[in-house]
């Protein structure tokens, strides 16, 4: 059946062979259960898609997003972000951001915390997808996740084992988010850092972050080190013996 090879995948290595009917099978039925997501999402973020076949699941998880928002149906809206952040992650930073905007605001934190929680905790399969997106985008996904997961609000830290809830979860995403800014590349995404240092209620958090910006600034600066083959080119070709 399509779930015992769902179930069989979800944490094995996936052969080539199987890469296709695997695909077929995620872009079939829509999943029938939370169990059959998780499988679905866990292969989606391993399958070595051609970029035909990327923009083929991207649409088709947009569409099913859509659907699942008019519907008000939770658990397949967030189903269907996470197969389009692993395709198209500045759609869905897009389309995330469109869809809690237009929630009540009375009703707005807890859907963003549970939201941003599940598709970017720490051991998310989706939160990789971050490495793909814009600096545009990661601003996007920042803005909601200081704006409705508050540093006032943050969980108070117990000693000894804990399991983690949904509050855990969405500090762990704010976080994630964060760190896939601060290692974005280029001037864009540090005004970004800056901007959010800005706006961030907590002084002790907009400091650390305006820290945290300039210590980007200078790793961007920073030249890549020379491998050695470049330097042995160079030493053989461009420069001159001494006279």
């Amino acid at each position: 059946s399509h779930y015992g090879l769902l179930s069989h995948f979800s944490y094995r290595p996936i052969p080539s062979s199987v890469q296709q009917l695997l695909c077929e099978v995620i872009t079939g039925q829509k999943p029938a259960n939370g169990k059959v997501c998780e499988h679905v999402v866990g292969i989606l973020a391993r399958l070595d898609l051609d970029e035909p076949e990327r923009k083929r699941v991207a649409r088709l998880a947009c569409r099913r997003f859509r659907a699942a928002r008019t519907d008000e149906d939770g658990p397949l809206i967030r189903h269907h972000l996470a197969m389009l952040f692993l395709t198209d992650a500045d759609q869905a930073a897009r389309e995330l951001a469109d869809w809690l905007g237009s929630i009540p605001p009375a009703e707005r934190d807890a859907q963003a915390a549970t939201t941003l929680g599940t598709l970017f905790e720490r051991d998310s399969p989706v939160s990789q997808a971050l490495a793909k997106a814009s600096a545009t985008s990661l601003d996007t996904l920042a803005r909601l996740a200081y704006r409705h997961v508050r540093r006032e609000d943050d969980a108070e830290r117990r000693t000894g084992r804990c399991t983690p809830g949904p509050r855990d979860r969405a500090e762990e995403a704010r976080g994630c988010i964060q760190s896939a800014l601060l290692g974005h590349p280029g001037a864009e995404a540090y005004h970004a850092v800056l901007r959010l240092a800005g706006e961030d209620s907590c002084s002790i958090s907009s400091l650390r972050l305006k820290g945290l910006a300039r210590g980007k600034a200078e790793a961007d600066a920073e030249f890549p080190a020379w491998l050695p083959e470049e330097v042995r080119v160079l030493e053989e070709q461009h420069l001159l013996p001494a006279k």
